[in-house]
């Protein structure tokens, strides 16, 4: 299976990169308001796996299985769209955050996403989701 990765050291502890990257509450709570605005709206939930239909195009259902604070698994469920795995990883001084989106696609469509990633996606990527990490944990110690 073909993936595509990104990946960058977080100033902060493993937890705290853990429940401020995913929404998800070690101790336990759910704030399902912050959970339904980051993955859609939530269908059902056994333990620690949630299934979200996120409002995008016709609608994506995600399966979203947590395993506090190690790794984060979002499959798209009937869909093209790629999984994506973040694991977390402690580092020394912070936590090593990677992001892994297993891709679905294949022939031309899968080449077209891979070269896509390595010109543009991942700088994007970077700018977008991994860097609004690094700068809340810098400015806030």
């Amino acid at each position: 299976m073909l993936t595509l990765e990104a990946s960058n050291f977080i100033p902060a502890e493993r937890h705290r990169v853990f429940e401020y990257v995913t929404a998800f509450c070690l101790n336990g709570e759910i704030d399902l308001s912050a959970m339904e605005q980051r993955y859609g709206r939530l269908l059902n939930r056994e333990g620690n796996t949630f299934n979200f239909l996120e409002p995008i195009g016709g609608g994506i259902h995600w399966r979203c299985v947590f395993d506090p604070p190690r790794q984060r698994v979002m499959q798209a469920i009937d869909s093209t769209w790629s999984d994506r795995i973040d694991s977390f990883e402690v580092a020394d001084g912070g936590t090593l955050w990677k992001i892994t989106w297993q891709l679905k696609t294949r022939g031309l469509a899968r080449f077209t996403q891979w070269l896509a990633f390595q010109l543009r996606v991942r700088r994007q990527i970077r700018a977008n989701m991994i860097q609004p990490v690094i700068s809340h944990f810098r400015g806030s110690g």
